[in-house]
């Protein structure tokens, strides 16, 4: 893995920051809602792996995964034909399972590709590590908002480096926040989104559906336990299943879950019943897509698959004069 003593301490700094945020936020009642929260420990990361591999979640959220893959792989060797390495930053790169159908395809083209997965949980480095294996792989273990600090990279000559955030990472965050982030990089950015239809309130239950499993409660509750709650603090059916609720509206997918118990963080009592809204993420159609991604991309959004789309924002030409901390 990449990273000095003083970045790594930043880093866990950032952590007990982020853990410190979610209690106080627990404690005043407010909306548990930063996608960062839920990277935070391994037992959610282990659940969104677990969800991702669920039969509705395939079918719903991430169907024809590998068509996209290999467009956005082609898409990349052509208009980088002239380049001989590719560095491929994959931000947000889960288990590194569909960022691995690119690199493959890619090193299958004749490119020496080097793969740096970015995350904020050293789980997912691992797995994503150990799912490239075979491959140049250098690891960076941060927050996305320090993207912008960390790159542009010094590369040797005839390198190129894409940074990819595939398959719903962007949907995680708020519009104006994630379109500064992807504006704060000089090179070259993909944001992959497989965008949906929803002609009926059919189509509505079966994205809920996809959130309705194990894999889903243990990301919900991964920081609740690192707080010190436990999962006999929250209300479960019959079949042990977390009863957490999911709606769908106004593009957004909405969970929340509720305390079954009076349960005491840190002197303050939380009383039974009480309900936080947890983890929000965006499905987009295409036009939504387009808007959202506007203020970084401009209007270059394109289909490239009959499911799938991506946003190109386009290496910056001009130079860089603030100093960056050096990776390659």
């Amino acid at each position: 893995m990449i990273m000095g003593q003083k970045r790594k301490m930043k880093e866990q700094n950032n952590k007990m920051e982020l853990i410190e945020e979610f209690k106080e936020n627990i404690k005043a009642g407010k909306p548990l809602t930063k996608s960062a929260f839920y990277y935070l420990s391994d037992k959610s990361v282990q659940g969104l792996f677990e969800m991702e591999q669920s039969e509705e979640y395939k079918k719903c959220i991430y169907f024809n995964v590998e068509e996209d893959m290999l467009a956005i792989a082609k898409y990349i060797a052509e208009e980088h034909v002239d380049k001989k390495h590719i560095i491929f930053t994959d931000w947000g790169c889960g288990n590194g399972q569909i960022s691995k159908i690119i690199t493959h395809d890619l090193i299958k083209r004749g490119f020496d590709v080097t793969y740096m997965p970015v995350d904020i949980s050293e789980k997912a480095l691992q797995e994503a590590t150990e799912e490239h294996c075979g491959e140049k792989v250098k690891s960076v273990l941060t927050l996305f908002e320090n993207l912008g600090h960390i790159f542009p990279l010094s590369v040797p000559k005839n390198t190129v480096v894409v940074h990819g955030f595939l398959g719903n990472t962007v949907g995680n965050f708020e519009k104006d926040k994630i379109n500064n982030i992807i504006k704060s990089v000089k090179e070259e950015v993909i944001v992959n989104m497989q965008v949906v239809k929803i002609n009926n309130e059919q189509d509505k239950d079966k994205i809920i559906k996809a959130y309705l499993n194990k894999g889903m409660q243990k990301i919900l509750l991964g920081p609740f336990e690192l707080c010190g709650f436990e999962e006999s603090d929250f209300e479960f059916d019959g079949a042990g299943y977390l009863r957490h609720r999911v709606k769908f509206e106004d593009g957004m997918i909405k969970t929340s879950v509720e305390l079954a118990k009076d349960v005491s963080l840190e002197g303050v009592t939380i009383k039974a019943g009480t309900s936080y809204d947890t983890i929000e993420s965006r499905r987009f159609t295409l036009d939504e897509f387009k808007d959202f991604m506007a203020p970084s991309c401009g209007d270059n959004v394109n289909m490239i698959s009959k499911t799938g789309c991506i946003a190109v924002c386009e290496a910056s030409k001009q130079e860089k004069t603030k100093t960056h901390e050096k990776l390659i």
